[in-house]
């Protein structure tokens, strides 16, 4: 055996689901862990072994319980109704759309047990499966505004650096220090802008935000005394909780991310699911412009140099002052192909409000119940099956084994190794997961279009 030293990611605790969850890191002794294994792990075809497809054990902590209150929103009762209604043509495409994400795969997208065994296999039956977990919720804390690439690039920056082990343990204990500290978003800037080369992003110093507040137990469903429901951790991060836990194999909690919204909201047409602002494309306004000349007041466009010198400029739109005053109407065609602002994704919002999440889940249950799925894998078909509407980037489609994969190959390519090493050092010593990177604001990642994931 091969002795890897002092490991894990802090000596903190959490209680989940009534007992301490040791953080994974023994301070009095080394951990005794399997030779390098010749494992396949890259070239292994997905559904090489049947437990890798379809939904998998559940392995989670706890259920994340949601906010219900006694009455939802209009447009969150609008959303539902139509989706309720069998004879409803939103409810029609809906259910095209989950049958088009089964073809491709969306059923296994959260399965992550050949993930699970590498780090058993590598790791040992007790450390592989405490830091594929680690994985699993890193994931989580690193999902705000990335597509899922950047996201699991993202996930092994931040997973190297509190990885304790052999010369990186002072710089473990450091970062946990530093995450430890951290009590809103504006602490969290400067851990974002620490972060190795080429792992930089827009949203990441909510990353980081995340991850403290993960490093500190707030993921663990603990009691509130004194707390009001509508304040408390039922209504925080309901998203990367979603998200852990559907990759956990939990059947329960779903990551209602912007691609799940955007179709939720564009399903209904409420007004009320337009966005206040949002990036759009140039010639997005000038057909806006050209359809609705009253519409510019409510376009703001800023001006930048890129890289290259050359100054480029980048529109945004308010949608839903615009629509409540009349300046555009939803369902006119703006485009030769008949395409209207209704049809335009980011048209609409790409989060629910805190209130809404638990009844976004239930609904989510009921068809899950349906079809006989699981709610993560109703999600993951909605997410894949309407891709094309909703926005989903190219590079982001695939199941999570596929992109892991995917994202190993890339950087193999460019260190001139293979897959399988790749995924060994990011297993064993907390290696990277991404490509070379590029010298630009916000490192690699933050050039990547905005996306979601089963997010």
């Amino acid at each position: 055996a091969v002795k890897l030293g002092k490991a894990g990611y802090g000596v903190l605790s959490d209680a989940i689901g009534g007992r301490a969850r040791s953080r994974i890191r023994n301070l009095d002794n080394t951990i005794e862990v399997n030779p390098p294994q010749s494992l396949d792990m890259y070239g292994k075809p997905s559904g090489s072994d049947p437990r890798y497809l379809g939904a998998a054990p559940d392995r989670t902590d706890l259920t994340f319980l949601r906010y219900k209150p006694k009455k939802t929103s209009d447009r969150m009762t609008t959303s539902l109704e139509s989706m309720r209604n069998p004879d409803n043509p939103a409810r029609i495409a809906l259910m095209k759309d989950i049958a088009r994400g089964e073809e491709l795969g969306g059923n296994d997208w959260y399965n992550t047990e050949e993930l699970r065994d590498w780090f058993v296999k590598e790791l040992g039956q007790k450390q592989g499966d405490a830091e594929w977990r680690e994985v699993m919720y890193l994931m989580g804390t690193t999902s705000p505004g990335s597509n899922v690439m950047a996201n699991i690039g993202n996930m092994s920056a931040v997973r190297k650096r509190l990885i304790s082990r052999g010369s990186n343990e002072k710089e473990a204990d450091e970062y946990i220090s530093k995450l430890m500290e951290v009590k809103k978003l504006q602490d969290a800037f400067p851990l974002a802008k620490t972060r190795e080369k080429g792992y930089g992003h827009k949203t990441g110093g909510l990353q980081e935000l995340n991850t403290a507040k993960y490093i500190q137990g707030d993921y663990g469903g603990l009691p509130e005394p004194d707390v009001a429901l509508a304040k408390s951790s039922l209504v925080k991060n309901p998203k990367p909780k979603g998200f852990i836990n559907s990759l956990l194999g939990g059947k329960t909690n779903i990551a209602a991310d912007l691609h799940f919204t955007r179709y939720m909201a564009m399903a209904s047409k409420h007004p009320d699911w337009l966005n206040t602002s949002d990036d759009v494309g140039v010639e997005f306004m000038q057909n806006v412009l050209k359809t609705f000349p009253d519409s510019k007041e409510y376009f703001k466009v800023r001006t930048f140099e890129g890289k290259d010198g050359v100054t480029q400029q980048i529109p945004s739109f308010n949608f839903k002052k615009a629509a409540k005053d009349g300046a555009i109407d939803l369902n006119v065609p703006i485009s030769k192909n008949g395409e209207t602002i209704s049809d335009y994704p980011k048209a609409w919002a790409s989060m629910p409000n805190d209130n809404e999440y638990g009844a976004f889940e239930g609904f989510i249950k009921e068809i899950a119940d349906e079809l006989g799925q699981t709610p993560a894998q109703v999600q993951a078909n909605m997410w894949m099956g309407a891709a094309d509407r909703t926005g989903v980037a190219e590079s982001s489609q695939g199941t999570f084994m596929e992109l892991i994969k995917t994202r190993a190959k890339s950087r193999a390519a460019k260190e001139n190794k293979t897959p399988n090493e790749i995924l060994q050092n990011f297993i064993r010593e907390g290696g990277l997961l991404s490509v070379a990177p590029i010298a630009a604001t916000g490192g690699a990642l933050a050039l990547l279009p905005e996306d979601g994931r089963p997010q």
